[in-house]
């Protein structure tokens, strides 16, 4: 095989895949290098106390969890779950922006009243509202549910309206 592929390529195309095999191949050993040293890492601040593992958890801890998860067959469960909240979330975040990016885009008077306040909402740290809505929601799915509409609304209606805001009006008319 091997005489067979020399045959139909130039020596210096030959020369040149080996040299690209060799730049994947360090890129694959520096990246899986950078990701066992992070783990490393983070194992260490962990054990010797310099973060709080209760916080950040820790590569040991994350391991044995799934290797629970996987002996008492509720890992796929627990996927299950966040799958479901996940989409829930995204499909009432995508259909709800889309819409009020709709009313935004049919009537100025309300697109300039509101932009400065999405401008604003897009601007604040979604996830610091989560508190807040544990305590409104309680800690179930709604309350999961909820911060993704709310992290995905704001950034569905602005990217939405700047999308009806560029097209054409002439393809509009179309």
């Amino acid at each position: 095989m091997k005489k067979n592929t020399e045959k139909q390529f130039s020596p210096d195309h030959l020369l040149y895949l080996k040299k690209m095999r060799r730049r994947s191949a360090a890129v694959w050993s520096l990246g899986l290098g950078f990701l066992a040293a992070f783990l490393l890492l983070w194992q260490v601040l962990a054990d010797t106390g310099a973060i709080d593992a209760f916080i950040s958890s820790s590569p040991s801890r994350i391991a044995t969890t799934i290797a629970d998860l996987i002996k008492n067959d509720n890992l796929f469960y627990h996927i299950g779950i966040t799958l479901y909240e996940t989409l829930i979330g995204f499909f009432i975040a995508v259909i709800l922006g889309t819409l009020i990016a709709l009313v935004l885009w049919w009537s100025e008077i309300l697109r300039r009243v509101f932009e400065p306040y999405l401008i604003v909402l897009n601007a604040l740290p979604k996830i610091a509202l989560g508190p807040i809505i544990i305590v409104w929601c309680g800690s179930g799915s709604k309350s999961i549910i909820l911060m993704a509409v709310l992290i995905g609304i704001i950034v569905t209606v602005i990217n939405m309206l700047g999308g009806f805001l560029a097209t054409d009006p002439e393809k509009v008319l179309l």
